[in-house]
């Protein structure tokens, strides 16, 4: 489930990051409230930047339905 579905986000959208600022004007002007909850990145400018921390998702155990079976 955690690599199918958004888990609790609701509506995203990806846009170019040079197209961001007026995306989030125009649904900020119709009374969305927006949130940037993400960014993109290379492998190679993560190795760059050292940062080896990616996405994490703990508890993971607990969304294996068939966990409790035998």
């Amino acid at each position: 489930m955690a690599t199918a579905f958004n888990n609790g986000l609701g509506m995203v959208l990806v846009v170019s990051e040079a197209a961001g600022g007026a995306v989030m004007r125009e649904l900020e002007a119709e009374g969305e409230t927006v949130f940037r909850v993400g960014k993109l990145v290379s492998r190679a400018e993560r190795e760059r930047d050292k940062d080896t921390t990616g996405c994490v998702l703990l508890n993971l155990e607990s969304w294996d339905a068939s966990a409790g079976e035998q």
